[in-house]
């Protein structure tokens, strides 16, 4: 409960376009995908998070993949599930 309530905050720091979330776009990204492949949130909270995390994305002007990029390979395959 506490860590979908931390994600549904976040969520919303997104959507408000948070200057400390917008200078933190691959941090926040990993943030997600590492919570999402631990099944930390699901559901509707899930998809609530991803949606705002691929406007950020979009807002930084970057994209999933760019991302992705940086990241260790294990956690590869719960990106592309939730941000193809």
């Amino acid at each position: 409960m506490f860590s979908e309530n931390l994600f549904g905050c976040s969520a919303n720091a997104v959507s408000r376009k948070n200057a400390a979330v917008l200078g933190n776009v691959p941090q926040i990204f990993d943030y997600v995908v590492r919570a999402l492949d631990a099944e930390t949130i699901q559901g509707q909270t899930a998809e609530r998070v991803v949606a705002a995390t691929k406007n950020l994305l979009a807002m930084a002007g970057g994209s999933a993949a760019q991302v992705l990029a940086s990241m260790p390979v294990e956690r590869h395959n719960a990106a592309r599930r939730w941000f193809s």
